[in-house]
């Protein structure tokens, strides 16, 4: 693949490397801006007395020819050198395997620089012979280390970071001792470098091979107090963690053989490969996990906003916690209702007694409070409603059912509130989080998009209640608000062919929650356009097989017609509404001048996972999204972007949704809660793994091929599921 940036990150535990080869630098991660610590990793192959680098080093003889690899676990650059047919291969894993934390949050990521013979000459050009020994060579070069000491085969240096409030104030910052260590399994340490040589004849398995090992004192505040890192349960010093990979050099190359062999048992196409890789290591780039008080707190930044676990976002990411590790998602479900706020706060005294969820719970290195703009309330309430039922039928675990009765009660009241007309479908609250959309999809009264995630909500929510023993009457009252938006719905969101977006066109009243100006009468242009939402609250009722009370013969057409209509150059748009965006709109970063183009690739996926489970195949999709990525990366140093024609939503978390992609291929809906598990592969030429029963230690998965289930190990019955 072409040479573009990428990171590889550990889970939750800040330690890192984002490789940017265009322009032939890294960057250490830790707790600051993604790109705060530029540093260079020298990997360089000597041979007759020329040394050529890979490109991750400014100075020096460049490979004429490179290529590089990812995986869910880690990155390989390669270089060749023609002339002496030899390659350069520098590979880097980290210790990700899923639903493991102690592994998953070890401080360690794993290099090997490994010098390999071609198995013939590179094209046309001769082959010299190799005089004396061929050496290969590793170092890390940052000016923030200093000195760094050299003894008994390890590089060892101390340096410090800074730990931010916000991402506005960087003068109050607060230092953060880092001590990282080098330790050297094979190969020799000379002079701040890593180094190996061989006479030509001894090149078979040769290589360094070292693990990057590091541990730092808490950087992360939770309420203000010091929140360790998850790690320090198991590592309680530097010390602890060197000890540990010199018992286990081999351990996260190992893991990654077999996480990345399940992960490339599909025939799906190579830029689904490539974009779950990426999209991993963008995820494990925005991820921490630390220790509070009296309980673990896992968050994810939102990108380059830094905001922590913003509901939305991972609303939009819980495809990946319900294929692939649920116990994450769970946590955040505990995090979120220490913030919510009244609701009548937010729409007045209608909405007393009632609960709205926060965008956020923080920025940068805290966890206390919201940071975002404006609450986009009847979105995050119906979000937290339905990741919390997915989770509870995806896991079994009905301890948060229980838990948060209260609050979910509390949300779906407020929901009540904001429909003013009697029709059930919000007409108040329904600013949403689409923040460079037009205004009819932004803003506008009675959207189609929420008013199927509320009745979604309203449905998923009763089924909770119920199940809670709830006595207070809102269980029927639950089901019919949400029997009464299924015939707002029948009855006036259906236009031809497809989905409109608002049921309600008039402008009267609509507020631009970034100018805080309210818009003319008359109608807000594009509400009778096309988009790719209507579908949003129903892929993790999906997964599990709840269906609702909507035409899926309408769904289906309007799947196709929204696609179709609006498409562009790298996957749909948020609408196919073409006329003039009124005015700047202003976002987290800044004034922008919105344009009906800009479209969202996390938004497209999410759409083409309930695609696919209506037999609406997508699939081709992906080179754009795949392209897309390949564009901005071998240009900027960005990993998973998020926005394309606008905006600026880059190194994100969000395209993790992706992961879902092999549960809607195979038509697999599993409910822990009846034990339920069915498949219905698109096509019988499918052939994927079904992840969430994945035995990630001994490298095995169930799968669906030919068209048919294929479990041997019993792995679906071991996690609660019975196939049918």
């Amino acid at each position: 693949m072409q040479l573009m940036s990428d990171a590889v990150m550990v889970l939750g535990s800040r330690h890192g490397l984002f490789i940017h080869p265009a322009e032939k630098r890294a960057y250490v991660v830790r707790c600051g801006a993604f790109q705060e610590i530029p540093c260079e990793l020298q990997a360089g192959l000597t041979v007759n007395g020329t040394t050529r680098w890979l490109p991750l080093r400014a100075e020096g003889e460049a490979f004429s020819f490179c290529d590089q690899d990812i995986s869910p676990c880690g990155l390989t650059l390669t270089g060749i050198d023609p002339e002496s047919a030899l390659k350069l291969e520098l590979t880097v894993k980290s210790p990700f395997r899923p639903r493991d934390p102690a592994f998953s949050t070890s401080p360690v990521l794993d290099l090997e620089l490994r010098v390999k013979r071609l198995s013939a000459q590179f094209r046309w050009t001769p082959q010299l012979p190799i005089r004396g020994n061929v050496e290969i060579s590793l170092a890390l070069v940052c000016p923030d280390f200093g000195d760094v000491d050299q003894l008994d085969q390890m590089l060892r240096w101390s340096f410090t970071v800074n730990a931010y409030h916000d991402r506005s104030d960087t003068e109050n910052r607060r230092p953060i001792q880092q001590e990282d260590a080098w330790v050297v399994h094979r190969g020799e340490v000379r002079d701040g470098k890593v180094c190996l040589s061989r006479p030509p004849s001894e090149l078979e398995d040769a290589s360094i091979h070292l693990s990057w090992c590091t541990w730092s004192e808490p950087m992360m505040r939770v309420h203000g107090e010091p929140a360790p890192f998850k790690y320090t349960e198991n590592f309680a010093s530097l010390r602890e963690v060197i000890d540990w990979v010199r018992r286990e050099p081999l351990a996260l190359k190992e893991n990654a053989a077999r996480v990345d062999g399940i992960m490339a048992s599909h025939n799906l196409s190579r830029s689904t490969s490539n974009l779950m890789a990426l999209t991993l290591h963008a995820w494990l780039a925005n991820t921490w996990w630390c220790r509070g008080s009296e309980r673990d707190w896992f968050t994810v930044w939102e990108g380059s906003c830094y905001f922590h676990s913003t509901v939305d976002v991972e609303y939009t990411q819980t495809p990946f916690y319900l294929a692939v590790w649920p116990e994450l998602l769970a946590m955040e479900l505990d995090e979120w209702p220490d913030f919510v706020v009244p609701g009548d706060q937010i729409i007045g005294d209608r909405a007393k007694g009632t609960v709205v969820f926060m965008h956020d719970i923080g920025q940068m290195s805290d966890i206390d409070t919201t940071r975002y703009n404006h609450p986009m309330p009847v979105e995050e309430n119906t979000n937290y409603v339905l990741m919390s039922y997915a989770y509870w039928r995806r896991s079994g675990d009905d301890s948060r059912v229980h838990r948060h009765a209260g609050i979910l009660r509390q949300a779906l009241d407020f929901v009540l509130a904001c429909d003013t007309t009697g029709n059930g479908v919000p007409d108040l609250g329904t600013s949403n989080t689409i923040d460079d959309a037009s205004p009819a999809v932004q803003f506008g009264k009675e959207q189609v998009y929420l008013a199927v995630k509320a009745m979604a909500a309203f449905e998923t929510g009763a089924d909770m209640l119920a199940h809670a023993g709830d006595t207070t009457g809102v269980v029927a009252r639950y089901r019919e608000a949400a029997a009464i938006i299924a015939d707002a719905l029948r009855e006036r969101a259906w236009l031809d062919d497809h989905f409109v977006t608002l049921l309600d066109a008039s402008a009267e009243g609509v507020k631009n929650e970034w100018t805080g100006e309210t818009f003319k009468d008359g109608v807000l242009p594009g509400w009778d356009a096309a988009h790719i939402y209507t579908i949003n609250g129903l892929t993790l009722l999906d997964m599990i097989g709840r269906r609702l009370d909507i035409s899926e013969e309408q769904l289906t057409m309007d799947l196709r017609v929204a696609t179709e209509r609006c498409l562009d150059k790298y996957g749909c748009r948020h609408s196919d509404f073409e006329g003039d965006m009124p005015g700047a709109m202003v976002g987290e970063g800044g004034d922008i001048k919105a344009t009906c183009r800009i479209g969202w690739i996390s938004m497209n996926l999410l759409r083409d996972l309930s695609a696919l489970y209506r037999g609406v195949d997508l699939r081709a999709l992906m080179d754009r999204y795949w392209e897309f990525q390949v564009v901005v990366n071998t240009q900027g140093a960005h990993l998973f972007f998020e926005t394309f024609n606008g905006n600026n939503l880059m190194t994100y978390p969000r395209g993790i949704v992706v992961w879902g992609y092999f549960d809607a291929v195979a038509g697999a809906r599993l409910d822990h809660v009846t034990g339920a598990c069915t498949v219905a592969p698109y096509d019988n030429q499918v052939r994927v793994p079904l992840l969430l029963a994945a035995d990630w230690e001994a490298g095995v998965a169930p799968m669906i091929d030919s068209g048919r289930l294929r479990d041997p190990g019993g792995l679906l019955q071991r996690a609660g599921f019975t196939p049918g």
